[in-house]
């Protein structure tokens, strides 16, 4: 059998000072840097700049995440198929060079005009008819292009997930999760790092920001430090990642024990809490961007400096978790977690949806303190991986669950662009929003109550979670083992992937993107919307 890091090493203890560690810390870095740059292309490019509305933006978010859905595919690879004797950093090179190319290519492509005509400072003349009408079909091209680099990222990150799963398991069961709770802060600094970028760098008025363009960094510019940034990471795990080789192993038989893995109860257990959760935290209203940026008066600086602030209240859950949490109950950390989360975004929202307070840093507050259980929640979910692998399959069980939250997500955006298109008038226009009735402020209420329910059913199941490592380890052993478990698991999986396709080819086509089965107005009505000469 093939020797895993667990197998070489008994007491592993991940040294920040050690040279041939220095590259899986730039990987984890980089990860979090380029990842905590899509939310400032998406608010700043495609909603400012293209005039993309919100429903065709959440379909866009679908296109771009959908590479990660084949993690358990590049798990299983990366786990059997070792290149020049190494299983993990060969493929976390080749990642980052998909990536450097998909953002070297946004860079030499460039934008249209945009939306609106722009003033002196890049400031809209929202008082004029667009200057470009068809600047907001330009977002496929820059779709394509995400989708790339987010292949690259896909294919760089499963290999490494799967070699920190190793040094997971190589560590003693007490101090388990501790490498991987500070490689996911060294993430969270990389994203920080980012959205400082973002927040002092790409802010002006051209891309939903604050602050003369002039002296702002340009969409060309932007998009070269992501290709720069990648191409290092890709650089420095060629050298510095710690990784013992690895032998090859017969696929066929690799795919066998992945069937036999989903056979187990205890895994498709896990594996159903992590989809419907995955599901539930994605259907959320259409309504929150423009109660957000209308009614709160969020601009892109108030968003970035929020996102900065809620980097380092994560940083403090993870330390807070691996300091004094690493042995506390799984399922009590989660129901705290999603309680906690509902009670601090639902206070700030309903306050500014019926107009008692809007001011853009209170609405922005809650993503602060919402981040400290959130990023609890997110690890204690990768600390039962840890559990349910073996030192043979750590990418394919880190690709495995990946995929599961990568279909459920995706699912669960579609969903909610179909749930909460039914709501009349439409949540998604934003001249309901800038007229601001009593009725259409009970209509974007009702769709937060509803919201809120839904991230809260989750806790109905939770006992599918084991409640801590031993549990883990003693389900995994004890349960049983039936062939139904791994159908129904395909079936479902298939069946919610090939649903969200359908979805996703509907939004990525301007002419089929209006239809109301993806959340759109109807095509009748946005044919009226897009021609302004027919006002």
């Amino acid at each position: 059998m093939e020797k895993g890091v667990s197998e070489v090493e008994s007491h592993f203890d991940f040294d920040f000072y050690d040279p041939g560690n220095w590259g899986m810390i730039l990987h984890c870095w980089c990860l979090g840097f380029v990842s905590g740059g899509f939310n400032a292309l998406l608010m700043g490019v495609v909603a400012g700049y293209m005039h993309v509305p919100s429903d065709i933006i959440r379909g866009l978010q679908n296109m771009s995440s959908l590479p990660n859905v084949l993690s358990v595919f590049m798990g299983v690879v990366s786990d059997s198929r070792p290149i020049f004797g190494y299983r993990r950093r060969p493929y976390m090179a080749l990642g980052w060079l998909i990536t450097t190319i998909a953002y070297s290519a946004m860079a030499c492509m460039g934008l249209p005009e945009p939306y609106f005509c722009a003033g002196p400072d890049g400031g809209y003349l929202y008082d004029r008819l667009p200057c470009n009408p068809h600047a907001p079909y330009f977002y496929v091209p820059l779709a394509i292009f995400l989708f790339s680099a987010n292949v690259g990222l896909l294919v760089s990150g499963a290999a490494g997930r799967g070699l920190i799963v190793e040094y997971a398991k190589a560590e003693d069961e007490e101090s388990r999760g501790r490498t991987q709770t500070l490689l996911e802060m060294v993430g969270l600094v990389g994203g920080f790092s980012s959205l400082m970028v973002a927040g002092f760098g790409f802010n002006g008025r051209l891309f939903n920001g604050s602050w003369d363009q002039r002296y702002q960094l340009g969409y060309r510019q932007y998009a070269s430090i992501f290709a720069v940034v990648s191409m290092i990471a890709g650089l420095s795990c060629i050298r510095h990642v710690r990784e013992v080789p690895g032998g090859r192993v017969s696929m066929r038989q690799y795919f066998h024990t992945a069937w036999s893995l989903l056979q187990s109860r205890a895994v498709a257990g896990v594996g159903l809490f992590y989809f419907v959760r995955g599901v539930i935290a994605k259907v959320f209203t259409t309504a929150s961007m423009w109660v957000m940026m209308e009614w709160a008066g969020v601009k892109g600086l108030q968003m970035q400096l929020s996102s900065m602030f809620g980097v380092f209240a994560s940083l403090f859950g993870s330390w807070l978790l691996q300091k004094y949490m690493l042995n506390v109950s799984w399922r009590r950390i989660l129901m705290v977690a999603t309680v906690a989360g509902v009670a601090l975004d639902a206070t700030p929202t309903f306050l500014t949806i019926f107009g008692v307070v809007r001011n853009e840093y209170f609405y922005l507050g809650e993503s602060v303190v919402s981040a400290v259980p959130e990023s609890m929640a997110t690890l204690v979910l990768c600390f039962v991986i840890n559990e349910l692998a073996d030192s043979t399959n750590c990418g394919l069980m880190a690709g495995l669950f990946t995929t599961i939250n990568n279909v459920a997500n995706p699912l669960g955006l579609l969903l909610g662009n179909q749930i909460f298109g039914l709501f009349q008038p439409a949540l998604w226009d934003q001249d309901n929003f800038v007229e601001d009735t009593p009725a259409f402020r009970r209509t974007v209420g009702f769709s937060y109550v509803l919201t809120y329910a839904l991230i809260l059913l989750p806790l109905l199941i939770l006992r599918l979670l084991p409640s801590q490592k031993s549990h883990a380890q003693r389900r995994k052993r004890e349960w049983r083992h039936r062939c139904y478990y791994a159908v129904v698991a395909a079936i479902l999986l298939g069946a919610s992937l090939l649903y969200t396709l359908v979805g996703v080819a509907f939004d990525m086509d301007p002419i089929l993107a209006c239809h109301r089965w993806v959340g759109g107005p109807g095509c009748n009505q946005a044919a009226k919307l897009s021609d302004p000469a027919q006002d």
